[in-house]
């Protein structure tokens, strides 16, 4: 059996790969939107709240199986945005 420690400091570096990730994706496919975003900063924080969903699903999962083998801490979610925000300014 396995058992996974989750930190927060995970958990940001985890966004921080999926934002890269996105961002990367968005201006090789579609660099107009690329920059719409980039001065949006309502889409920009929709944008930032599907990737802490995304990466809280890769974390959290709510299998069974996967829940018997991870002992999670506290995130705070508001540190994440906030790292995520750094990176986008």
């Amino acid at each position: 059996m396995k058992i996974e420690l989750i930190t927060e400091k995970q958990f940001i570096e985890q966004a921080e790969c999926y934002y890269k990730d996105y961002m990367k994706r968005l201006l090789r496919n579609t660099p107009e939107d690329f920059y719409y975003f980039l001065n949006n900063k309502y889409n920009m924080n929709d944008i930032m709240e599907s990737i802490i969903k995304k990466t809280r699903y890769h974390f959290f999962d709510d299998t069974d199986e996967c829940r018997m083998n991870r002992v999670s801490g506290k995130v705070s979610y508001s540190k994440v945005k906030q790292h995520l925000r750094r990176l986008w300014i």
